[in-house]
């Protein structure tokens, strides 16, 4: 089966956060059909891989068109009142002549688009899959609890998104969530979807072997780490609280530690800059921000779908310390598989001087974690689920 694979961005290096999801379905789909990856990419991104897993990449920069002086105020605008664009507002002229390009050309028996902003894109004549990563309507609700005053608009544009939600996603041929959370609201919503869970590409042991990082002692502080693309929002606001409460709070309390923040375009935010944090932009490999670092801090305030920074983190057998927010779709997890706080310094702060003197815990932490991730989060179960998916299309 011939299948156009429709992506905001095509996945390029490096392979983290919101690649990740689109990377697993081609790597899925291209085991068994030909695919015709779609999508924009920055000019000096390297393809390589798509061209190797794909049998034609058509790809293409963003235009960003020139805004008057109102049109720009009232976007900033908008961003203030909610962090979640607007389903109807996300159409890219320069993707839509791809996607019709790509039809035209290859003649699909299907088409595959990757999140709830790519699915204006849908040709009626062509058997259409939508994968969600998120749920509109849901980042807008969790934006609206984690908020209700700053984010009070995000509670109005929930039911706008629910509205849109419900018209669009009968139109599709499936529809796929991240997470049995995410398939529970979208059958509140009268849509069924099938779960395919988010797979992370896990290190070998004898990698995790050789990056096992030393005993923290009096001489070497615990090496904490974040990882997120500052693209994103809810990862700048997570950027901000620890570099201006949790990082403080550490200090007050005498721990010494080294607090890494890595990601696209990761910077600080003004205010005095201390040795003890440090700020990775762009970094072409993780692998060794995972392999030096002793706990992984995820502390998010809202957003939705399944974390890849925490199944990665998992992935690497790190302990985990987050909020509510960085597990979710994470429900058969075993609780000492990570240390969920609330968003509080003076919690969190607590938690790592905790962990910093129990060594034993950090490992067993880590052990769960990455048990965890490779029976469920693993390439194998995506690749069984979307060949079931396409066979039943085929029929």
């Amino acid at each position: 089966m011939r299948i156009v694979f429709v992506v905001p961005e095509l996945p390029h290096p490096p392979f983290t956060g919101a690649h990740t999801r689109p990377l697993s379905m081609i790597k899925a789909l291209a085991l068994s059909h030909s695919v015709v990856a779609v999508g924009a990419a920055p000019p000096d991104a390297d393809l390589a891989l798509m061209h190797e897993l794909c049998a034609h990449v058509l790809s293409g920069t963003h235009q960003t068109a020139a805004r008057s002086p109102a049109h720009a105020a009232l976007s900033t605008l908008r961003r203030s009142l909610s962090p979640v664009p607007f389903i109807s507002q996300s159409q890219s002229a320069v993707l839509q002549e791809l996607v019709s390009e790509a039809v035209q050309r290859h003649q699909p028996a299907a088409v595959q688009l990757e999140g709830m902003y790519t699915s204006h894109y849908r040709d009626p004549a062509v058997p259409t899959v939508l994968d969600l990563p998120d749920v509109v309507s849901s980042l807008c609700a969790a934006a609206f609890a984690a908020r209700p005053i700053r984010y009070a608009f995000a509670g109005a544009q929930q039911y706008a998104a629910q509205r849109a939600e419900r018209r669009l996603l009968r139109e599709f041929a499936a529809v796929i969530a991240i997470n049995e959370l995410d398939r529970g609201r979208l059958a509140g919503l009268g849509i069924d979807a099938v779960t395919v869970p988010l797979a992370t590409t896990a290190p070998s042991d004898s990698e995790l072997t050789q990056a096992a990082p030393p005993t923290v002692s009096p001489e070497r502080p615990l090496n904490l780490l974040f990882v997120g693309s500052f693209l994103h929002q809810p990862n700048r606001v997570a950027s901000m609280w620890l570099e201006r409460r949790l990082a403080p709070e550490l200090r007050r309390r005498g721990l010494p530690f080294r607090l890494t923040i890595a990601g696209r375009q990761a910077r600080p935010y003004g205010g005095r800059r201390y040795p003890d944090v440090v700020f990775c932009a762009d970094a072409p490999d993780l692998a060794p921000l995972y392999a030096a670092a002793d706990v992984v801090l995820v502390p998010l305030e809202h957003g939705g779908g399944t974390k890849n920074k925490t199944l990665e983190a998992m992935a690497w057998a790190r302990p985990v310390v987050g909020t509510a927010q960085a597990f979710t779709g994470l429900a058969a997890a075993p609780d000492n598989a990570f240390a969920l706080c609330p968003l509080d310094a003076t919690a969190m702060a607590a938690t790592l001087e905790a962990l910093a003197r129990d060594p034993q815990r950090r490992a067993e932490m880590g052990a769960a974690a990455r048990r965890h991730v490779l029976e469920y989060h693993g390439q194998e179960r995506v690749n069984e689920l979307m060949q079931h998916i396409y066979a039943q299309i085929a029929r």
